[in-house]
């Protein structure tokens, strides 16, 4: 881990999200479905569910100390919403916090 940048490097065939499970195929119509009991359906996208400000990133953007995933994980945490959301829903959520809050770049030897 590089502190100055905040870059991890990815290992062969390591992808940015983790896994989060199998999917389940629904035998009456045959759509792939997710066997959980969250849905999305009550949540209301009005800024409220997170508890940090936007002042409070940007110092933490800021503060080369913190790693990119020490402050996903901390917005994962003051999140209200996280825990009611879909596992798909998680990993979307996921996913769009380290493209913001870690940035990653991938070297390629020139052939």
């Amino acid at each position: 881990l590089n502190k100055q940048t905040g870059l991890m490097p990815l290992e062969e065939g390591e992808d940015v999200i983790p896994d989060h499970g199998e999917l389940t195929i629904d035998e009456d119509n045959g759509d792939k479905v997710h066997n959980e009991e969250n849905d999305n359906r009550n949540l209301v996208d009005d800024n409220t569910s997170q508890a940090i400000t936007a002042d409070e990133l940007h110092k933490m953007r800021s503060d080369p100390s913190l790693s990119g995933a020490e402050i996903v994980e901390t917005i994962i945490k003051n999140s209200a919403s996280f825990s009611a959301k879909t596992s798909f829903s998680k990993a979307k959520y996921i996913k769009k916090k380290q493209m913001k809050y870690q940035p990653r770049c991938r070297l390629v030897r020139c052939t």
